[in-house]
């Protein structure tokens, strides 16, 4: 096998290789927001939209993965509000920022929101 085949094979290894590795990260990713959504629907009873970060664009991160957890509804009463940041870093999640607020400006709604990350 010459230089060239050898470079070939082993670009081919490394583009398998990444794939794969995206294609566990997308699964893991799945599951954990299919959890995460269904943890606070069970304890909650509210349904939220819960994303995932792409932890291998998030360099920056160093060993951790970020996410959101959006509710598409009014205020949630502060004590509810509190129960529900305490579950997430009971859980491991770091709050990195957090916003219990519902408006309305013109035609753009804003929603109550926590960001988070997590160690990966």
């Amino acid at each position: 096998m010459g230089k060239k085949e050898m470079t070939m094979t082993k670009n081919g290894y490394l583009k398998v290789k990444k794939l794969v590795k995206e294609v566990l990260a997308e699964e893991d990713t799945s599951n954990l927001k299919f959890k995460l959504k269904k943890q606070i629907q069970d304890k909650f009873g509210v349904t939220p939209m819960v994303t995932i970060f792409d932890p291998y664009v998030a360099k920056s991160l160093k060993g951790k993965a970020g996410g959101k957890i959006e509710f598409k509804s009014k205020e949630f009463p502060d004590k509810t509000w509190s129960e529900m940041l305490n579950f997430l870093q009971s859980e491991g999640y770091e709050i990195t920022n957090e916003s219990n607020t519902y408006e309305v400006e013109d035609d753009r709604f804003i929603y109550p929101k926590i960001k988070f990350n997590f160690n990966i």
